[in-house]
């Protein structure tokens, strides 16, 4: 395997006295090939490599002769050889939505880098990066398969190929490599399962290069109406990307010879989608237009079709436009500032793991709030006693009441129905806890949906929906139903007082006592207000990371969602008789995550402030920080290592199911 870092070996001849001091590209005698270096005291060709201190050289210069020479100073050829500049490497990531005919266009990207004219085409062999299959009609209307190629990365049924795993092919033009990397189609026939593990495998992929010079967005012409599909392909594309590379991207768009090589009715569909986004430039420069129907042409001219001169023109006419248009894109983007693909890849863990950790923690928060409030309770009860003299009550209340919250997987990810009709509110231990009754699809497979969000578009994939707006289990409508894989429970677990134990053995109860119990109660309350204040700022941290890294129009306040889906189960509770102090501190909590929020943005935008966005790597220390919070800490690790075991049980059961199942985007 040739190192990524190399360069054309040029050097002068070693026979100097004869053939002058000029450089000299060299080629490989047996394979012809250009010798490269890679930068590691070895030349390479198709041959394999070789040390360099054991190449001969013959130049073309007339005055060499037939001999070999060997260079008899191997300092001067390092010498040489430190000063060469690598070979630029342009990389091409292309993503498009299934169906749109990315395999083909790939082949005719090839082309157009090979040959700038369809009969220069014709005289060589044509480039096919991609096995490509597709049906033409002959002179005689009959229909002629054409198939180009075969590759198990490529999955074929009746008439289809599609690719199976992201595959990297280097073409060389000119003094550039260039690198198209080809990737499943987005919007997978075998469901949306599938489309996440695609996902997930041009990612580890992607973690093989340094760099990304290109992120080419395919497109069809004709599309006036952003379907449902049209949108889960942007936003998936999209929402995996950190915000810098939203400079490398570009939209290309095929088949247009239809529409005059223009982008045709997707364009204002496309532009009304991104207007929201200021990072994403939909303008001449981040445009092209090309068509694959000269490369077809070629592929069936090669098998033996036969076309008549009028049709022929048409085609050189397409080819011509490709090619102009294929050189427009490497030429702006090779004057483009390369994507650090390192950059992706920590915001998509860092992303990740926000998004479990989002949950977990809008639950712990919930839990801190019900401890306040059994706190304040019990410390105005005690009040109460002590006021009226009940001194036998006054023993029986001398502990700290406490919340704690217990953390379980599920067996198998759930489909639940939040609405109020299909929830229940019970009191265990003086705690109310809401029951979900209805168990839409108690063992949902989809992947194609965020966990423990109400109103996630893609739920309505669910089998419980059966494509219908409204669940075929509870005829609730899709929007009030979550996907879950753990659950929550508080339980009421009251702590002992040590020193006011010692003096109710040491029967030596008294005013002290007591004031010094409703001092330990004060303090507690103090700290859970401290720990809510601590919880609130990294929260805000996490959304401020998103804001800033995320791609504009597809990040959302993801806690925000979550705290506003802990206010309507708390007004659930307090429509049946339950207390409103939860109700109302979660409604402050949201208020003071807008407001930290705003603040730390407000900070991060002034120039004078020393405050920063957050980086990747410092997610992880802020949820170690919140671990380490005196009362709140154990809960919220281990919520996390529950939720994260959960979800990665999901999704090993996932991967499995996707490989036999071909029903889209339906768990079963």
């Amino acid at each position: 395997m040739r190192p990524l870092r190399r360069a054309v070996v040029e050097l002068p001849c070693p026979g100097i006295s004869k053939c002058g001091s000029g450089q000299r590209t060299w080629s490989c005698e047996v394979c012809r090939e250009q010798i490269e270096y890679g930068f590691d005291e070895f030349f390479y060709c198709s041959c394999g490599k070789a040390p360099v201190k054991t190449f001969s050289y013959k130049c073309n210069g007339h005055s060499h002769g037939d001999d070999f020479v060997v260079c008899q100073s191997h300092q001067v050829v390092r010498e040489h050889l430190r000063n060469m500049k690598p070979i630029r490497e342009l990389t091409f990531l292309f993503l498009a939505e299934t169906g749109v005919g990315k395999s083909t266009w790939i082949n005719g990207f090839a082309n157009y880098i090979s040959y700038s004219t369809l009969s220069e085409a014709e005289r060589n062999d044509n480039v096919c990066l991609i096995p490509t299959k597709f049906t033409m009609t002959n002179e005689n209307f009959e229909e002629v398969e054409v198939k180009n190629g075969a590759d198990k990365n490529e999955y074929q049924q009746v008439r289809r190929f599609a690719t199976q795993l992201p595959k990297s092919y280097v073409y060389r033009r000119g003094r550039i490599n260039v690198r198209i990397i080809d990737t499943p189609g987005i919007g997978d026939t075998r469901g949306v399962d599938q489309d996440r593990i695609n996902l997930q495998n041009i990612l580890t992929h992607l973690s093989n290069r340094d760099e990304i010079d290109g992120i080419c967005v395919l497109l069809k012409p004709n599309n006036a109406r952003l379907t449902i599909m049209f949108r889960f392909c942007i936003r998936e594309l999209l929402a995996h990307l950190h915000r810098d590379a939203c400079k490398n991207i570009v939209f290309c768009f095929t088949n247009t010879r239809s529409t005059f090589y223009k982008p045709g009715d997707t364009l204002p569909a496309l532009r009304e989608f991104l207007s929201t986004s200021t990072d994403i430039r939909l303008c001449k420069e981040t445009i092209y237009c090309m068509d694959n129907e000269s490369v077809r042409y070629l592929a069936a001219l090669k098998q033996g079709i036969r076309f008549d001169e009028e049709e022929k023109k048409n085609y050189e006419a397409s080819w011509k436009t490709s090619v102009n248009e294929t050189n427009r894109l490497i030429e702006y983007i090779s004057s483009l500032t390369p994507h650090k693909v390192e950059n992706t890849l920590s915001y998509n863990n860092a992303r990740r793991f926000i998004m479990t950790l989002s949950r977990p923690l809008a639950e712990v928060m919930s839990t801190i709030q019900n401890n306040i409030g059994v706190v304040e309770q019990w410390r105005h009860e005690l009040l109460e006693s002590t006021i009226h003299g009940h001194k036998h009550d006054l023993t029986s209340k001398l502990y700290i009441p406490a919340i704690d919250l217990k953390t379980s997987p599920l067996n198998h990810p759930r489909t639940v129905c939040t609405a109020s009709r299909c929830v229940k509110y019970t009191s265990i231990g003086g705690v109310q806890q809401i029951d979900y009754l209805k168990h839409c699809h108690p063992q949902c497979n989809l992947t194609g949906v965020p966990t423990d969000i109400v109103n996630c578009d893609a739920l309505q994939q669910c089998a419980a929906m059966d494509g219908k707006q409204n669940c075929q289990m509870c005829g609730c409508s899709w929007k009030v139903h979550m996907h879950i894989t753990y659950k929550f429970v508080q339980v009421r677990t009251d702590s002992v007082d040590v020193n006011v134990r010692k003096q109710i053995q040491a029967k030596a109860v008294s005013m002290n006592t007591i004031i010094q119990h409703l001092q330990s109660l004060e303090d507690r309350i103090k700290v859970l207000e401290d720990e809510k204040r601590q919880l609130a700022e990294v929260s805000a941290k996490f959304g401020c990371f998103l804001k800033h890294n995320a791609i504009a129009p597809f990040n959302d306040d993801i806690m925000l969602h979550y705290l506003e889906h802990l206010i309507q189960v708390e007004s659930g509770k307090v429509s049946v008789g339950g207390d409103k102090t939860t109700l109302t501190g979660l409604r402050n909590m949201t208020s003071m995550h807008e407001e930290e929020v705003r603040k730390l943005e407000q900070a991060v935008n002034d120039r004078k402030s020393f405050t920063r966005v957050p980086a990747e790597d410092n997610i992880k220390s802020l949820y170690d920080h919140l671990c380490h919070l005196q009362i709140t800490g154990p809960m919220l690790k281990n919520a996390m290592h529950v939720a994260e075991a959960a979800n990665v049980g999901a999704m090993q059961r996932i991967r499995t199911k996707a490989t036999g199942n071909s029903r889209w985007g339906i768990s079963q």
